[in-house]
């Protein structure tokens, strides 16, 4: 379950791009920005989880009962 909770996080980030993506009258450099920003944020993920910080995703984060 907590691995669905983390591609949930990770899916509501592609799907912000997508929607952005799809704006009327957008330029090329502004989609690449929007994209830019997207890598950014899933590179953040990853550096974070590899340090063992799951801020991001709080499923893995709240202590188990």
């Amino acid at each position: 379950m907590e691995k669905l909770n983390e591609l949930n996080v990770i899916m509501e980030k592609l799907n912000e791009l997508n929607v952005k993506l799809q704006g009327n009258g957008l330029f090329a450099h502004e989609m690449y920005v929007h994209v830019k920003s997207i890598k950014k944020i899933m590179l953040l993920f990853l550096r974070q989880a590899g340090n063992n910080r799951f801020c991001h995703f709080p499923s893995l984060t709240e202590p188990k009962i």
